[in-house]
């Protein structure tokens, strides 16, 4: 199986290439404050969509007034270092006024300890692990970063091995799934999402203590439904993947949001995979309540 050049091994696990160890490193003594809203997701899972659903909220739906930042900068994403970053994002953060949002794909081993231990509201966005498999495999061959592009055999044998950035879908989604009784903890689903945006756009409201009528959460969620979603250049960030770290402009004209459907991973598993993943699923939920059956199996 060949190396995948693009992640390197920190801590234990897998890490996407712009993960460094200066920022695991700062994870561990970043501050975490009780009014911080973090949205935290295993990638590929629906964490733009939830990004933009969080800022048109905190907002009180003011879309114009949103439009005029970008979603990196009123979301950042903690995990990572990339080229067009002026400085690390949890450098800003330190600096940063209350309330903050932050992105991470951290699993619980590595995110700050203030996440896990103190009560900032923590939005969990899952999606079944299939097509987030499938999501991942398009989504790391749109760069190119002076490494070849990986085979989908390949990839699907990386994934289920947790050789992939932020490591084992199931650990990541079970640590959260377990505290989602929690006040401060929102877990919701990708399908949830897909299936009744209007009334996952009035649960974010009333967990972020938004109280909005029904005619601005129905405006928020046309805001933010997926065909619109894919034609806001501040949320399609198609820019940042044209570029390679060290030759510029690749020319790929790869879109950060790609089909955004349910089921997907059908057109991409053999029979032989299928049976294997199916395997491994049962495996690693047999005993927990978990339950994406209806989407995977």
């Amino acid at each position: 199986m060949e190396t995948i050049t693009w992640f390197h091994k920190e801590s234990g696990f897998t890490l996407d290439y712009a993960t460094s160890t200066e920022i695991i490193d700062a994870m561990k003594t970043f501050e975490v404050r009780d009014d911080d809203v973090w949205i935290v997701t295993y990638p590929k899972s629906g964490t733009t969509w939830m990004q933009e659903m969080v800022s048109a909220v905190s907002a009180d739906g003011d879309l114009e007034s949103i439009s005029k930042k970008s979603l990196d900068d009123r979301i950042p994403f903690i995990d990572c270092i990339f080229p067009f970053d002026i400085r690390p994002r949890f450098q800003e953060l330190e600096e940063a006024a209350s309330p903050r949002f932050i992105k991470t794909h951290f699993p619980h081993q590595l995110i700050p300890q203030g996440v896990l231990t103190k009560n900032p509201k923590v939005i969990y966005v899952a999606r079944n692990p299939k097509d987030v498999m499938v999501s991942c495999f398009h989504f790391y061959n749109a760069f190119v970063r002076n490494a070849p592009k990986v085979k989908w055999d390949e990839f699907f044998q990386h994934f289920i091995t947790n050789n992939v950035p932020w490591g084992s879908w199931f650990d990541h989604n079970l640590y959260w799934w377990n505290r989602r009784h929690e006040s401060h903890v929102m877990f919701v689903t990708f399908e949830e999402m897909k299936q009744d945006l209007v009334k996952v756009v009035s649960d974010v409201s009333k967990f972020l203590g938004k109280d909005l009528d029904k005619e601005t959460i129905e405006r928020i969620a046309d805001h933010c439904s997926f065909g619109k979603m894919k034609k806001n250049p501040q949320a399609n960030k198609s820019q940042n993947l044209m570029k390679d770290t060290v030759n510029g402009d690749t020319g790929n004209t790869v879109q950060f949001m790609r089909k955004g459907k349910v089921g997907d991973w059908k057109n991409q598993l053999t029979v032989a995979q299928n049976e294997i993943f199916n395997n491994l699923y049962k495996d690693k939920l047999q005993e927990t309540d978990l339950n994406f059956d209806k989407f995977v199996l």
